[in-house]
């Protein structure tokens, strides 16, 4: 007498993964350009190896395939306070499965460049005083000028004028 043995309905056929465990971002190394990712595999592999991950930046495939199953990515190359979406899906033998959570971060703002060349004037009353004017910086760093710092000699004599 001999067996026959058939699957039935599809059972114990790989199916793609669940959703990874949830998505955090935080800042990247340079926080004007990176965001770092990080998340925990899923919980439901649909029966299969997790073998790498699909990241999505504002709903565009960013990395296809990672190739790997380790859980954290840094997102380079990003313009600074600029807001960003992510969400990243686990890929195993049956393809990519669901999306996780999107969060959004945005990049930080960088120090401005140096400002206009600094000018110098005899102020009132000459012997002891000296205006200074400069322009602002061309490149403000991605934020709004708030203030100036004055030094003489190298040592600070403002920390913060608190104006433009």
């Amino acid at each position: 007498m001999s067996m026959l043995l058939t699957v039935v309905g599809g059972q114990g056929a790989i199916k793609p993964c669940g959703a990874p465990g949830t998505l955090s971002l935080s800042a990247g190394g340079t926080p004007a350009t990176q965001i770092a990712l990080s998340w925990s595999a899923p919980s439901d592999t649909g029966g299969g190896t997790v073998s790498g991950y699909r990241i999505k930046k504002d709903g565009s495939t960013l990395v296809t395939d990672t190739g790997s199953t380790g859980t954290t990515y840094t997102a380079t190359g990003l313009t600074r306070v600029t807001s960003y979406n992510f969400n990243v899906a686990a890929i195993n033998e049956a393809g990519t499965g669901a999306d996780g959570n999107t969060p959004s971060l945005t990049t930080s703002a960088e120090v401005p460049g140096a400002p206009g060349t600094l000018s110098l004037s005899a102020g009132s009353p000459s012997q002891t005083a000296i205006n200074l004017s400069w322009s602002a910086p061309s490149d403000t760093g991605g934020a709004t000028i708030t203030g100036y710092r004055i030094k003489k000699n190298g040592s600070t004599i403002v920390a913060n004028t608190g104006s433009t």
